[in-house]
């Protein structure tokens, strides 16, 4: 029980005589609606510094306020999050984004100072003039999560799809010509790998549907009035994934909306197995 991480975590019930037992203060804590690490905050971010996140998501998911001495200590502790493993970072990370309350966490993130670590164009772009950009993303994901559960790799491209439109606006103007699809790709790698680079080592499956997500954003919704967008492209695997993403979009942009309804009934019930009967075509062809 004394090796939990905070007061209101570590209650137990007792079903045989109906009370709850409390040696940490916690259910004290609960009533004055604090968080409190059990034992010195400090040592207990050092000893764990996933910690930190947790600490944050409480906040987030329940509105409770931070107990001083921890908030001292996240602050003074917070660099030690870079040592953590790179898989429970993500794994945090993508359980806030489908908790409902992304949008408070990641302002949290930012203004107690660890984003910068974990995400630091995410962190900048927060503070800086786009940032509703961002916001009104992760709010709509919020709002969808109540109803469905959205796929991780979209959520990740949540992230990176608000760096990406501005990096386009900024290296194609509109009166630009016409950017080609490679010249795209070069910008969605870009990005993705500043996004990712610094802390965490995405599972290849996820980074390759991020990269086809955010793709496929500028062949559903294309830079110029040329059109981008080919049949072939909703039979893929991630193409679903495609439209959540285009879907988010859609609450604030008129044309991502058109995008998302012209193509939200073409996608098969199963793109996995159409593209296996695809391949298996295509070997009898061979043959």
């Amino acid at each position: 029980m004394l090796r939990r991480d905070f007061t209101i975590n570590g209650l137990f019930y007792d079903a045989q005589n109906n009370q709850i037992i409390d040696y940490v203060g916690g259910y004290e804590d609960i009533h004055k609606k604090t968080l409190k690490t059990i034992g010195v905050a400090e040592a207990r971010f050092y000893q764990d510094p996933v910690r930190m996140l947790r600490l944050i998501k409480f906040q987030a998911r329940i509105g409770f306020a931070i107990d001083d001495e921890a908030l001292r200590a996240l602050f003074k502790c917070k660099l030690e999050i870079t040592k953590s493993a790179h898989a429970r970072l993500l794994e945090e990370v993508l359980r806030m984004l489908e908790s409902k309350s992304a949008t408070i966490f990641f302002l949290l993130m930012s203004e107690y100072g660890l984003l910068e670590y974990l995400f630091p164009p995410v962190d900048a772009f927060l503070k800086s003039s786009h940032k509703d950009k961002l916001l009104a993303l992760l709010h709509e994901v919020d709002e969808v999560q109540k109803e469905k559960k959205l796929g991780r790799s979209t959520l990740m491209s949540v992230l990176a799809w608000p760096l990406l439109d501005e990096a386009l606006k900024e290296s194609f103007p509109k009166e630009s010509a016409a950017p080609h699809l490679g010249s795209i790709l070069q910008q969605v790698t870009s990005v993705m790998n500043t996004l990712l680079a610094d802390f965490m080592h995405m599972p290849k499956k996820m980074r390759a549907f991020m990269r086809f997500i955010l793709m496929t954003q500028l062949r559903l919704t294309p830079l110029t009035k040329r059109k981008l967008m080919r049949g072939k492209t909703a039979h893929d695997e991630a193409f679903p994934r495609a439209l959540e993403l285009c879907m988010l979009r859609g609450a604030f942009d008129s044309a991502a909306s058109a995008a998302y309804h012209e193509w939200k009934d073409k996608v098969p019930e199963n793109p996995t197995i159409h593209r296996e009967k695809r391949g298996r075509l295509r070997s009898r062809r061979r043959r």
